[in-house]
């Protein structure tokens, strides 16, 4: 029995012979989340833009999918890059004392005053982006990265 006879499972092109392996994958962005002494961490994935977009449309993806999944569940646990007023860090976002209403405009300017100040920076593809206005296009299983310098408290 020679080694390439062994038994290994088919690869999905053996199986779908006319099927790229790529279109199996999910047509997502990928998020992480780098913060001050933790490892990265991959957040809920964001739909791909079709066409051009930008960063900002990108981070405004990003909150809209923070604070829906603070909204829908009834625990007060917020999973984002500021941290609430009155909130302590735990290990995958910051638990309030009690669930309450978090105001998204103080959390989006402190988050925009961030990245203005190289508090925050964000990566796309592992590319630095400066510039959150600028016309980009996104592929499919790129991977924005929002690398935190410094805790943040706003809200």
């Amino acid at each position: 029995m020679s080694p390439t006879d062994s038994k290994r499972p088919k690869s999905s092109a053996r199986r779908h012979p006319t099927k790229p392996w790529h279109d199996e994958l999910p047509d997502v962005v990928h998020v992480i989340d780098t913060l001050p002494r933790c490892k990265p961490v991959e957040r809920q994935p964001l739909p791909t833009p079709k066409g051009k977009t930008s960063i900002r449309a990108l981070i405004q993806q990003r909150l809209d999918a923070d604070f829906a999944l603070y909204n829908s569940n009834n625990d007060a646990h917020f999973i984002g890059l500021i941290q609430p007023a009155g909130s302590t860090p735990t290990r995958s976002g910051w638990r309030l004392q009690r669930k309450r209403p978090i105001d998204r405009a103080v959390i989006e300017a402190a988050l925009y005053d961030a990245i203005a100040k190289r508090r925050i920076f964000v990566a796309l593809d592992g590319v630095a982006q400066t510039n959150l206005d600028a016309d980009l296009r996104v592929k499919s299983q790129s991977v924005l990265e929002f690398v935190v310098l410094f805790p943040i408290v706003a809200g």
